[in-house]
């Protein structure tokens, strides 16, 4: 049975999703969603109060809209970062070179462990550079989630209708699942 995974997102940076190459990529952020999600499954990503709050100062959302939808996707590969790092190169860290800036390819595997992130390669939080290494090198939830079916609305993030934002919108940040 076809699951869907629902989570609140805290900012919206190009990193995590990351929407770019025609191919929407989950790779460092929601590791129990990437270990449990499989092909076929859906995953989406709503946006939650500090993101909500952000967007109402920088575009005018509504401080009400807690929920909005910011990208739904249906998993249509699921990759170990060993596969990830060979097959998308486009989606490595490369400093300058926009969207390479928020590539979510970080992670190399060398002589069986996962060295990374990248020279540079940074999430950014609050906007300051996160270093996100320690939190994923060596961790076991280590899928990459791919979409070729995704729709991605980053600042013009849908108010979803009040039904299925009552089914699918949370205010913590763990995740739902629906079905399976």
């Amino acid at each position: 049975m076809i699951k869907v995974f629902s989570y609140v997102m805290t900012e919206d940076t190009g990193f995590a999703p990351n929407p770019y190459h025609g191919v929407l990529t989950l790779a460092c952020c929601k590791p129990q969603i990437r270990l449990c999600a499989n092909i076929g499954d859906w995953v989406m990503g709503t946006a939650g109060k500090v993101l909500t709050e952000s967007a109402h100062k920088r575009l005018g959302w509504s401080v009400e809209e807690i929920g909005r939808l910011v990208y739904l996707m249906k998993v249509t590969s699921k990759l170990t970062r060993s596969e990830y790092w060979g097959e998308f190169k486009k989606k490595k860290y490369n400093k300058g070179n926009w969207p390479g800036e928020v590539g979510d390819n970080i992670y190399e595997l060398v002589a069986g462990e996962y060295v990374g992130p990248t020279e540079g390669a940074r999430h950014k939080h609050k906007n300051k550079a996160v270093d996100l290494g320690p939190k994923e090198r060596g961790y076991p939830y280590s899928e990459v989630l791919g979409s070729t079916e995704f729709y991605y609305f980053g600042i013009e993030a849908r108010v979803l209708p009040t039904e299925l934002g009552s089914i699918f919108v949370h205010k913590n940040r763990q995740h739902n699942v629906i079905g399976g």
